[in-house]
């Protein structure tokens, strides 16, 4: 079974995530009994996956590889930037606040922006190299409210201003991480 889920593009991640999402839809309240199983099997905990995700993906970035990772990922991850902010303002200036059909603008420009990091991990590790890997902090940062307040500011339809908590609170599991792997490659070893 191992063998035929492993060979779907990012089968390991992508099958459990579908079974996960049927059991849930028929019985949603099967994993919400508490303790190590809730913590596990629900989402209420992501942002502590996140969090270690990012801390981990720190410790890989060698700050003197960090100018390759950034040739080979920051184009990238500039254009996803650009194309979610002028996506976003055009929707926020075109709907409103409001949205369309219910939809709220904000939940549109959060869709717009986000990414999933473990998608993009599990598919790097299938078929990127090392310094793709080694992108998950920078990557990361588009998994979080940034842009989505970014765009809303830029646009001035929420009238609020950018808090930069949220950004900060992503940028420090990074900055840690990194501090970790540069002092001492073991622990890039070991959270690799």
């Amino acid at each position: 079974m191992f063998d035929k889920i492993s060979k779907l593009p990012a089968g390991l991640f992508l099958v459990p995530l579908l079974l996960s999402a049927l059991l849930y839809t028929i019985w949603p309240e099967m994993v919400h009994i508490g303790g190590l199983t809730e913590a596990l099997f629900s989402g209420d905990y992501m942002n502590f996956i996140l969090g270690a995700l990012c801390f981990y993906s720190g410790t890989g970035i060698d700050l003197k590889k960090l100018v390759n990772i950034l040739k080979r990922q920051g184009v990238l991850l500039v254009v996803k930037l650009i194309i979610s902010v002028a996506l976003g303002f055009v929707l926020i200036k075109a709907l409103g606040t409001d949205g369309l059909f219910g939809l709220s603008t904000m939940a549109m420009v959060v869709g717009i922006a986000s990414l999933n990091p473990a998608v993009y991990l599990s598919l790097v590790n299938e078929y990127g190299k090392k310094e793709d890997a080694a992108a998950m902090g920078l990557i990361g940062l588009f998994s979080i409210p940034v842009v989505p307040m970014l765009t809303y500011s830029l646009a001035s339809a929420a009238g609020a201003e950018l808090d930069w908590m949220p950004v900060l609170s992503s940028l420090i599991p990074i900055a840690v991480g990194m501090l970790l792997g540069n002092l001492d490659k073991k622990f890039a070893t070991l959270f690799a």
